[in-house]
């Protein structure tokens, strides 16, 4: 008989993924996370199943699973009962009140909860597009699900640099010394969730800042890229930190401009040349969720995601790591779905796009509030 323990053992994340082993069985395997118990219950299996002990706190009813099929081989699948992840939902939004912060040079908006008490804390980081309202976006959707939430705008605003170029590390850091002190926010349970470029300052930051517990980091970057400015282009690196710029992968130029994408693609290409831009993530100080899209249009997501991974194993990394890879969807997977939008401008269907945006936000929020405590 197999063992649960020989199970779980042999496998790197954690035991309440939806799924944590899968193998051999094409039909399943194309099944999105919230798996059909129908689709399942009509294969020739045989089913077995067991409750797994409490995980983090959260009483997780797992379902160990072996079929074997006609003309299939051994199939071991575990997953955790779709009910168990939807509960970490909120059936109905959170009420906050907001307001304005400004201390310290910060430009952000602060979601603060109108429950009483001390909660988890998420620092939300938006893209390329700067300014305030794509972060604002960003985090209400989050702070409907009970959090307390920092906006944090870090370029194109006034009082902000007005280029994503050579952004101070230390800035988001105040963001989190901001937080801290917030007679709604337990310091002990702040993480980060950022975005595209935002997904690249959050990792970048984390590995730099103890204080993050947990990091989602959606259509992600494994290293610090060129700046972003649309009046000057002499390349320089998009962060900084201690006052010093940081190395930096510059943009693939060579065939002139075709694409954004192919100033990226053409880049990581000659990457070996630039090992020195990756960005420590084994240094974080837990967990780390990465979303991404295998069409995405603006730059490789899957791929950077998965340097993530390849580095944070390749150092022995102590805390679970997920990345949730999406084959029919693009740039847009990383955000809310109540965000909506024509997704599939920036690679994907529009329904891949909308599947994916919808198990996405599930995990994420499941695993924020499992890794933050609560």
């Amino acid at each position: 008989m197999l063992k649960v323990a020989d199970i779980l053992g042999s496998y790197p994340y954690s035991a309440n993924s939806s799924i944590i082993a899968l193998a051999q069985l094409e039909e399943v395997n194309s099944l999105p996370i919230y798996l059909r118990e129908e689709r399942l219950d009509n294969m020739n299996s045989t089913i077995e199943s067991t409750l797994l002990p409490k995980n983090r706190g959260v009483e997780m009813r797992n379902l160990i699973r072996i079929f074997v099929g006609l003309g299939c081989s051994l199939v071991l699948l575990i997953t955790s009962v779709t009910r168990a992840e939807e509960r970490q939902l909120l059936d109905e939004p959170a009420m906050f009140t907001t307001h304005e912060v400004s201390e310290g040079g910060l430009v952000a908006l602060y979601y603060k909860p109108e429950k009483k008490g001390r909660h988890q804390a998420i620092l939300v980081l938006g893209g390329s597009e700067g300014g305030k309202d794509g972060v604002r976006e960003l985090a209400k959707p989050v702070a409907e699900q009970g959090f307390a939430v920092l906006a944090l705008s870090y370029f194109g605003e006034d009082g902000l640099p007005a280029n994503l170029e050579e952004i101070p590390v230390e800035y988001f850091q105040k963001g989190i010394d901001w937080l801290e002190k917030q007679p709604s926010v337990d310091e002990k349970r702040i993480g980060v969730y950022g975005v595209s470029k935002g997904a690249e300052a959050a990792l970048l930051v984390a590995a730099h800042e103890k204080r993050l517990r947990a990091v989602a980091a959606s259509v992600p970057s494994h290293v610090v890229w060129q700046n972003i400015n649309l009046q000057e282009f002499t390349p320089r690196p998009s962060w900084s930190l201690n006052g010093q710029p940081l190395a930096f992968v510059p943009y693939d130029y060579s065939k002139g401009f075709v694409s954004v994408f192919a100033l990226y693609d053409g880049a990581l290409k000659l990457q070996e040349r630039y090992s020195e831009a990756e960005i420590p993530v084994e240094n974080i100080n837990g967990p780390v969720f990465l979303v991404s899209g295998e069409e995405d249009l603006i730059w490789p997501s899957s791929r950077m995601a998965d340097l993530v991974v390849k580095r944070l194993e390749g150092n022995g990394f102590a805390h679970s790591v997920r990345h949730l890879r999406y084959a029919d969807a693009g740039h847009v997977v990383g955000s809310p779905p109540s965000l909506g939008g024509q997704a599939s401008m920036l690679g994907g269907s529009e329904n891949g796009n909308k599947v994916a945006r919808e198990e996405m936000w599930h995990a994420m929020i499941c695993f924020f509030k499992e890794n933050l405590g609560g």
